[in-house]
Parts: structure tokens; C-alpha cells; sequence
């Protein structure tokens, strides 16, 4: 009833068996691996309102994107290999890009990009500070105060002119000097300009003894 196989037939069937083993075995390894993708950043800052590009890689099939904060940033998914992002205003979101799964993938894969949005044009006063903002002197004594992040020009005033007199020497420094006992608010006024939209004020209390 059966016949008997010659050796080289015998011998290539049982090629074609372990191949077939081999291959099944390595797919039910491989479809239990997420689809390998990267994005060419994973962390941005933004300090201009400028577009800026992703490149995504690694996408077998199709790509879905979401986001946690559209009141700082807009995202356009343009294709399954490039993500553009546009800044809002200052905040931070986060944008997921998920590769479903497909084919020999069977599990899914996403990743974060982490984005934080720091505009420095237009936005924010000037950035003033000074060396003190609490003096006490006595009478007669005089103190120099430097002054940092004045970008052009700095006006000065202050509330009592008998207990102290102040001299505005440049944008980075003035004098105090104490009259008599008291106290006394300098109050330094930095003014928008083309880079910082808003004026910003500081104030330095002094006290007399």
C-alpha cells in the first residue's frame, strides 16, 4: 500500500517541513512586536511663533495623532512621516503619535512628544531686576543699586524727597542717598520697546535710621 520514498525525495521533504516550522515559529514571534517608530524630536521649546517640522519613521501602514492642550499648540499630521506644530501661546502640551497595529504587527505603538511653548517676542515685559530691593541707610550714607535686563531705557521716581535723593547714573545703575530719618518707595519704570511689548516696573524700598 505505501511505497517506499527514495532517499533524496525523503530528504527533501523533510527540508520542506522544518522550513515551514521555522517560518511559522519566526511570524508568531514577529507579530508580537510594535511597529519600531521615531520621531526626530521628542522634545521642543518654542520661543518664537514659528512652525516647526517632525519627521516620523518607522510607520508600516497608517499613523493617528492627538493632543492634550489646544489653546497652546495646533498640530497638523500632513502625512504618516511628517508632523507640523505651531505655537499658540506660552504653556505646555503634549502631542501622541500612534501607529495601529497591521499585518505582522500586532500590537500597536505610540509615542510622546513633549512640547513647551515660551514666547520671548512680543509677549513678555523686560525682564529688569536690581542688585537690592530693600535698603537702610543712615543719614548722610549713600548706596549704589545695579539694575539688569534694562534693554534701552529705564525712568526712575520716588515718593519722598526728604528723607532720600536719587541719582539715575545709566541704565544699569543709580545712587541713593539718605537725607533724614524715614522711608521712602523708588519706583523704576522700564518702558515697552520693539522686542518686549509690555513695560515692566520694580520697586525698591528704602529706609532711613
Amino acid at each position: 500500500m505505501f511505497r517506499k520514498l527514495k532517499t533524496g525525495t525523503f530528504l527533501a521533504f523533510v527540508l520542506i517541513a522544518f522550513a515551514f516550522a521555522v517560518s511559522t515559529n519566526a511570524h508568531a514571534a514577529v507579530s508580537k512586536v510594535p511597529q519600531q517608530i521615531t520621531a526626530s524630536k521628542t522634545n521642543i521649546t518654542f520661543t518664537q511663533k514659528k512652525t516647526q517640522k517632525i519627521w516620523i519613521t518607522g510607520v508600516m501602514r497608517s499613523l493617528s495623532c492627538s493632543f492634550d492642550n489646544g489653546a497652546v499648540i495646533d498640530v497638523n499630521l500632513v502625512s504618516a512621516s511628517e508632523l507640523r506644530i505651531t505655537p499658540k501661546k506660552n504653556g505646555t502640551a503634549n502631542v501622541y503619535l500612534t501607529a495601529s497595529a497591521w499585518g505582522n504587527y500586532a500590537q500597536s505603538n505610540t509615542i510622546r512628544i513633549k512640547v513647551k511653548v515660551q514666547l520671548t517676542s512680543g509677549r513678555l515685559p523686560q525682564p529688569i531686576t536690581a542688585s537690592a530691593t530693600s535698603l537702610v541707610l543712615k543719614k548722610g550714607k549713600s548706596q549704589k543699586i545695579s539694575l539688569l535686563g534694562v534693554q534701552t531705557s529705564v525712568r526712575c521716581s520716588w515718593d519722598n524727597d526728604s528723607v532720600i535723593s536719587v541719582r539715575l547714573d545709566s541704565v544699569s545703575r543709580l545712587t541713593v542717598t539718605a537725607k533724614k530719618k524715614g522711608t521712602a518707595i523708588i519706583t523704576l519704570f522700564a518702558p515697552r520697546n520693539a522686542v518686549f511689548k509690555r513695560s515692566n516696573i520694580i520697586k525698591i524700598k528704602v529706609k532711613v535710621k
